[in-house]
């Protein structure tokens, strides 16, 4: 019987299952290169009508770098770094607007502030609308996401455009631009969070009798307070850099300044913005950081 078996005419499970394997390998492997042909064809013309491939073939783009690096040194001199601000060559003299740029640098941040708590309020109520965890009606929940999509189509600066048009040059633009960029944001992420977690606690809660209120509160917050948090304080960063910028426009801060130096050359000015900048969102980094890490042992204890 068992040389008979062997000799049976229809190949064996093995071969049959090694000889699909392979031929979905094939398969697998052509479409990989084909892909990977059509996105690098793209990327190559991409490339070719933006003009880097003819900029870097030239030399001409490395030279205009090279300059422009040149124009942004300070030309500190060590002997005369920390003299008064009439001596070339001093700190003193290369930040010599700075009460200007302070004041502008503390309504830049107030700008993000602001516009952050605006927006986390707006945000938090926009993605209650919008989850189907937290609001049953279906046509409010589509209105709403449609709402946070038509606003995040809005650029930041055409929107602050847009603002300082109705409301005039001032802070104000900037704020109000930031808060509406926020609420498209922060909508939708928080809207995403509501709606991915986890209905058990809720579900159990609700069987002993809890309230609405109380099924938000222990069910549905502690699942979503990490995230929400993070997302926060990465708006935060977003929010100093693009308050940063609102003032090209003239939506306040410090960016009517940027727009300044870039007007009459200034380079080495726009050098000393471009690091004001930079510190201030290092720092707003560090600051967050270390809050996020308080809240995570916090929560870690209770």
């Amino acid at each position: 019987m068992g040389g008979a078996v062997s000799s049976l005419p229809w190949p064996s499970p093995i071969a049959v299952f090694e000889s699909e394997w392979r031929s979905r390998l094939i398969r697998r492997r052509i479409i990989t290169a084909i892909t990977l042909l059509i996105v690098s064809s793209l990327v190559f013309w991409a490339f070719s009508i933006s003009g880097i491939i003819a900029a870097a073939g030239n030399g001409q783009a490395s030279a205009n770098i090279a300059d422009f690096l040149a124009r942004m040194n300070p030309q500190l001199q060590a002997d005369q770094l920390f003299e008064d601000q009439s001596t070339a060559g001093s700190i003193a003299n290369w930040f010599n607007r700075w009460p200007i740029w302070r004041d502008l640098m503390i309504e830049t941040i107030e700008i993000a502030y602001v516009s952050l708590v605006l927006s986390t309020v707006l945000g938090l109520l926009a993605a209650i609308l919008s989850a189907s965890t937290t609001n049953p009606i279906a046509p409010v929940r589509w209105v709403v996401r449609r709402l946070l999509e038509i606003i995040r189509t809005v650029p930041d600066l055409i929107l602050a455009i847009i603002l300082v048009t109705a409301f005039g040059f001032g802070p104000l633009a900037g704020i109000l631009t930031l808060t509406l960029s926020g609420v498209g944001t922060l909508g939708r992420f928080f809207g995403e969070a509501l709606e991915n977690i986890d209905e058990r606690p809720r579900e159990a809660l609700r069987a002993v009798g809890a309230s609405h209120a109380k099924q938000v509160r222990f069910g549905i917050l502690p699942q979503v307070m990490p995230l929400f948090v993070s997302f926060i304080f990465l708006r935060l960063e977003t929010s100093i850099s693009s308050a940063t910028t609102l003032g090209l426009v003239g939506a306040g801060g410090i960016g009517t300044e940027l727009i300044r130096a870039m007007d009459f050359n200034q380079y080495q000015t726009y050098f000393a913005l471009l690091l004001l900048i930079l510190a201030v969102i290092v720092i707003s980094d560090i600051l967050s950081e270390m809050v996020r890490h308080r809240l995570a042992i916090t929560e870690g204890v209770l």
